[in-house]
């Protein structure tokens, strides 16, 4: 659901999102891809692939989304972005249309592909599929059908520096930031400073 409305004038605010189960802080993440919902823009390079903006997104919204289908074997698509060195991590998420051939995953134009996730997918659910923490300078983000006529639809590509994948940023025809999300509570009438006892628990993000 929205959270509560942000105001902002000339500078950034950094404001965690409140979800059902708890709050979600971020470091700064960029999505380096554009148009990362729509793979039939000319930003994308299809080989022996085409792309049509014609699925109903994980968000529900129709047409919102992208349809990719395969007319040879290892067909992609791809899209080439200039980047310094840095450890890079690719997302996206999948919904099987028809076929059943593997479906995977680069950040280094084909060089080496993460594992096929064609076993995780199904016609009526999102699965986000990932490969992580590979260094490189000007990485490309590719998606490979292995099988010609397979279908897939395609939402929320993402390509960002860090060692793991972050929430979805989603992009248009220019690159989206999202700043480090920050959480505070002032001190003044919530505990006293000099009685009483404090207690936190932290826990890490497992992308496993």
């Amino acid at each position: 659901g929205v959270s509560p409305y942000v105001r902002t004038t000339s500078t950034s605010v950094s404001t965690p999102r409140i979800e059902s189960s708890g709050i979600l802080l971020e470091g700064l993440r960029k999505n380096q891809l554009l148009w990362s919902r729509d793979l039939a823009t000319t930003t994308w390079t299809k080989t022996n692939m085409t792309a049509t903006k014609t699925a109903t997104g994980h968000d529900g919204v129709a047409n919102a989304a992208s349809i990719i289908t395969a007319t040879a074997d290892n067909a992609t698509v791809c899209q080439a972005i200039t980047l310094a060195s840095a450890s890079t991590s690719v997302s996206a998420d999948f919904k099987r249309i028809t076929g059943s051939g593997a479906v995977t995953l680069s950040a280094d134009n084909g060089s080496t592909y993460g594992s096929d996730v064609s076993g995780s997918l199904s016609t009526t659910e999102w699965y986000r599929a990932y490969k992580e923490n590979q260094l490189l300078t000007n990485p490309t983000f590719c998606i490979k059908l292995a099988t010609s006529g397979d279908s897939v639809a395609v939402d929320y590509t993402q390509l960002e520096s860090g060692a793991f994948i972050s929430s979805r940023i989603p992009t248009t025809s220019t690159l989206i930031t999202r700043y480090v999300e920050k959480l505070s509570m002032p001190s003044a009438n919530n505990w006293a400073s000099t009685t009483g006892s404090f207690f936190v628990i932290a826990d890490t993000w497992d992308t496993s």
